[in-house]
Parts: C-alpha cells; sequence; structure tokens
C-alpha cells in the first residue's frame, strides 16, 4: 500500500479548518487525476479506471481520523495494474477465487465465464495498450459485422455475411455472430510463456499447449447499457465453458505498473505546498483569536 506524510507545524490542539478542507478534496483529487493520467493508455476494461470515482475513491476523515485521506479503488483490475500479478491456469483457480462451478445433468462441474472482446485500433475510446498487441482486437472486417447486431431481445434479420460469418437471431430474439468455423481460431503453445517468463504455474507443467475449440469470435454477441452521465457504453462479448481439467486457459503474468505509487510520489511537493498553505491560514487564524483574547 503506498502512502505519503507530510508533518504540518501546528500545535495538537490547534483547530486546522483550512487543512482539513485541503484533505477533504484537493489532495485526494490531486492524486486521483494523477493516477487517471497515467492509467488512460494502459487500461483495457474501465473497470479499474471507473474505480477512482471521487464518490467511491475519497475516504475522508479515513477510520475517523480527520488527519488522514485514503484515496482507495477497489477493483481486482486496479489490484493487478498496481501491484501485477503471476500467470495462472483460470480452472485451477476457479471456485477459490470467486467464481463458482455448476453442476450439468452429468453430474460434471463446469462454469460460463464471460471475456470482452476489444474493438480496433480506430473505434472509439482511443487505443489501449492491450488493444495493440497483435490478435488481441477483432478485425476491421468483423467489427463491421458486429456493430450491426442489436443489443437485448430485438428480431431483425440475418445480415450479409463475412466469409461465412452471419448474425444469427434465436427464437428469444438474441443476436450473436456464427459461422467462423477455422477462422480466427488459435493454437497456442505454453513453451513461449516458459521463455519469457520466470515463474510458471506448476499445475500447468504437464500440458504443451492447447488449441481452441472454437473461433475467439463465435457466439460474440453486443451488450449496451446507459451510462450515469446519460450516455450509452456498448461491449461485445463472449461466453465459454471450462471444465477442472481444461488444459488451455492459462492467464498470463501481468507486470506491476505503480500508478498509484508513482503518482504520491511525483505529487508529494505540491501535496506539502497545499497543506503548508493551508496550516499557515489556520496559524494565522489561531494567533488572531489568541490576541483578541488578551
Amino acid at each position: 500500500m503506498a502512502d505519503l506524510t507530510v508533518s504540518i507545524p501546528l500545535p495538537s490542539d490547534t483547530e486546522s479548518p483550512s487543512v482539513q478542507r485541503a484533505l477533504s478534496g484537493p489532495v485526494p483529487q490531486a492524486i486521483i487525476d494523477r493516477v487517471r493520467q497515467k492509467m488512460r493508455e494502459n487500461v483495457d476494461t474501465g473497470g479499474a479506471y471507473a474505480g477512482w470515482e471521487p464518490g467511491d475513491a475519497i475516504k475522508y476523515p479515513f477510520m475517523g481520523n480527520p488527519d488522514v485521506v485514503a484515496v482507495i479503488n477497489t477493483t481486482p483490475q486496479m489490484q493487478w495494474l498496481e501491484e501485477g500479478r503471476a500467470g495462472f491456469h483460470l480452472p485451477s483457480r476457479w471456485g477459490s477465487r470467486g467464481g463458482r462451478w455448476k453442476i450439468s445433468d452429468a453430474g460434471e462441474l463446469y462454469a460460463t465465464v464471460p471475456f470482452r472482446v476489444k474493438t480496433p485500433f480506430d473505434a472509439s475510446g482511443g487505443v489501449t495498450s492491450g488493444r495493440r498487441r497483435v490478435g488481441s482486437a477483432m478485425p476491421q472486417k468483423v467489427y463491421d459485422l458486429a456493430k450491426q447486431m442489436r443489443s437485448g431481445k430485438q428480431f431483425v434479420a440475418d445480415t450479409e455475411s463475412y466469409k461465412g460469418v452471419s448474425i444469427k437471431t434465436s427464437v428469444a430474439g438474441n443476436q450473436r455472430l456464427t459461422g467462423f468455423g477455422m477462422l480466427h481460431k488459435r493454437a497456442a503453445s505454453y513453451d513461449y510463456y516458459r521463455q519469457i517468463f520466470d515463474s510458471f504455474p506448476e499445475e500447468l507443467e504437464e500440458f504443451k499447449g492447447y488449441e481452441w475449440e472454437s473461433s475467439q469470435f463465435e457466439g460474440m454477441f453486443r451488450n449496451t447499457e446507459p451510462t450515469p452521465g446519460g450516455g450509452r457504453h456498448t461491449e461485445y462479448m463472449t461466453i465459454r465453458t471450462i471444465k477442472p481439467n481444461s488444459p488451455g486457459w492459462y492467464i498470463p503474468p501481468m507486470e506491476a505498473h505503480n500508478y498509484l505509487a508513482d503518482a504520491m510520489r511525483e505529487l508529494q511537493p505540491l501535496v506539502e505546498r497545499i497543506l503548508m498553505g493551508a496550516a499557515e491560514k489556520d496559524a494565522a487564524v489561531a494567533v488572531a483569536h489568541g490576541v483578541e483574547g488578551l
């Protein structure tokens, strides 16, 4: 946990409304703004970024102490971005980290996992580091077709296909892309991960690699929801099924970015100036009140 301590030369019994105002607003807001600036080009999902909304992130007074303010982002994504994360085999961790197994009619354990599919580079929302990675975003042709889908249970006719891919509408009215076949279907060797990362999960040592059972975009659907600001946010999702013995689903390690720690280090001079200026105002008021009482 990153922290920033500033010593203020005020007697403990001196009222300090100016310092408290600084701690409740300008100081934590400056830290949040700097963290968001650092994160802007590296966030693949909006969860970690949205977790820095001041109303949720600023905790003042912290633990009931008017001399302490905390800026907190409790999303799992933020913890991974800040501190990094070891690679792991998703089915091996499922059930112990919040996911729940279901039981099929045949008595076998399984889970359905949602995955967000990234839009192409020229789509709205900027280009994050994750979307720059080769193969991480859907091709433009697939995106052009995906945009024609309707979100929710609305019926429309099938549209013109792209290499056999088309929008199919279920009886319930849900729309998905289907018909990819071998298109955008991948195979991966774990030897690649062993070479570039210092550690590799023991549970994967017996596996040489894996091949996807279907295309990355097979069954993709569009989900559009209203945003608090009055707009609308669209995501493209797929749902995949995993079992405890699924050989794929290795989640690579993530490096630590230290956004919050770096922001606090860089802002320490500014925070000190803000708080020292506020302390001078409180000291001047205390002196004036003391003179009046003589």
